[in-house]
């Protein structure tokens, strides 16, 4: 999938059309190569990004060719003569624009033939952060603690969701959401899980007494997953709406973001070291009146 830049398509247009509606006449010379070396180089641009326009290349070279074929007489005139008639000159600008109007009707002849889509917003998200950001729904203090791994997830879901890939979306933010919570996990239990699964996970988060505890609020959110929207993901019977992806999608950013923060509460990271042989700052005592 590549992101199109839709004003080039303007660009172009705007281009071609004024130089398919342009005069030879003398007085327009310049104008017309104006319009033609910019609808050449929005042709380049056009063709380098979509290699599938095969058909309309031929058409376009030739445009290119026939563009500097007619600069290159007109500088050989002295400068008096560039805008007074010529023959030569006046066969060369004509060509120029026959061939932006034969380019013109075999690119759009084209274009009909590529499938186009437009991408509807979900929700509160935009389109352009759910493909290409979806990690930003988190908070940055608790994204920049997140793996490689995880973040692929994330955006992974939040590029299923924006394409209505509704399932896919809910795998992929379930198994972001399981990586944390085996991350959290790991900070409360020393051992590795004999049980992998949700419901032997929060198990053992249950049955930790020793303080630091896992808050009871994030295990009741991850039983809350686990229960209404996780097992009937991993079900091959059943797909997920686009509706459903999007609730999972946000109670599962919500689980992520709570386990980030009760770490953060249960296990701050302590200030960095003074440098060795540094005088400690002392401590504001009370004033003295």
């Amino acid at each position: 999938m590549e992101k199109i830049n839709v004003p080039s398509f303007l660009e172009i247009g705007g281009n071609l059309d004024t130089l398919s509606k342009a005069s030879a006449e003398p007085t327009k010379r310049f104008d017309t190569l104006i319009a033609g070396f910019g609808a050449v180089g929005n042709a380049k641009v056009l063709l380098g990004r979509f290699p599938g326009l095969t058909v309309c290349r031929k058409t376009a070279d030739e445009l290119e060719k026939n563009v500097f074929s007619a600069f290159e007489v007109l500088n050989k005139l002295p400068a008096e003569k560039r805008s007074q008639p010529d023959d030569a000159l006046d066969r060369a600008f004509q060509q120029v624009v026959v061939k932006a109007k034969e380019f013109q009707t075999v690119l759009a002849a084209e274009l009909h033939t590529f499938a186009a889509y437009y991408v509807t917003k979900k929700a509160i998200y935009s389109t352009d952060d759910l493909i290409e950001r979806a990690e930003n729904a988190l908070p940055d203090g608790i994204r920049k603690e997140l793996t490689a791994e995880t973040k692929k997830d994330l955006n992974q879901a939040g590029r299923c969701l924006a394409l209505d890939v509704p399932t896919g979306a809910g795998f992929h933010i379930n198994r972001a959401t399981e990586r944390v919570l085996l991350q959290y996990r790991a900070k409360f239990i020393n051992t590795p899980p004999r049980d992998r699964n949700w419901g032997a996970y929060i198990q053992e988060l249950r049955g930790v007494t020793a303080n630091p505890r896992p808050e009871p609020e994030v295990i009741a959110t991850l039983d809350q997953i686990r229960g209404l929207h996780r097992n009937p993901v991993i079900h091959p019977e059943d797909f997920l709406t686009d509706d459903d992806a999007l609730v999972l999608f946000n109670i599962c950013t919500s689980a992520i973001y709570a386990m980030g923060k009760d770490l953060a509460t249960r296990f701050p990271t302590p200030p960095p070291a003074a440098p060795t042989g540094a005088t400690p700052t002392p401590t504001p005592g009370p004033a003295t009146p």
